[in-house]
């Protein structure tokens, strides 16, 4: 899957691009997209062609994804940070100084728990997730 971090309304997602189960990584790639509303969403999963997916049905104004296999922060053009997984539909706005998705999320909220950085969150996250990686980018409406 990887990781996304949600924090100070930017989104930071790391790179790793997965090509399956068994298969090496076989680049690079964003896992923050921007919705026709300009909303940022990070998305991770372990199904291909799931961010697609939920970019649709986002796009669509659906609230909900049949057979969904990914974990989502949303934030709004407004600031306002939202959480959609799998099945369920989406929750928020949340309150929340960050938040994480993915396979390296409960690594990376433990360093920000901690008043860790971003950066060391990623470097820690991708010692002890193999989906992770420490390469990450930051996506912001600013």
């Amino acid at each position: 899957m990887s990781l996304v971090i949600y924090r100070n309304n930017a989104l930071y997602a790391d790179t790793r691009a997965w090509a399956g189960p068994g298969v090496s990584p076989v680049g690079a790639k964003d896992k923050v997209v921007i919705a026709k509303d300009g909303a940022l969403l990070g998305i991770t999963s372990g199904e291909l062609g799931m961010p697609a997916r939920v970019l649709e049905a986002y796009n669509a104004e659906e609230r909900f994804v049949a057979g969904g296999d990914f974990c989502a922060l949303i934030v709004k053009p407004n600031g306002e940070l939202f959480y959609w997984a799998d099945e369920a539909y989406m929750v928020g706005p949340l309150e929340t100084k960050f938040a994480a998705v993915g396979t390296g999320s409960k690594y990376a909220l433990g360093v920000l728990a901690y008043g860790g950085t971003v950066k060391r969150a990623f470097e820690i996250a991708a010692k002890l997730d193999y989906f992770t990686d420490s390469k990450y980018r930051r996506f912001s409406h600013t």
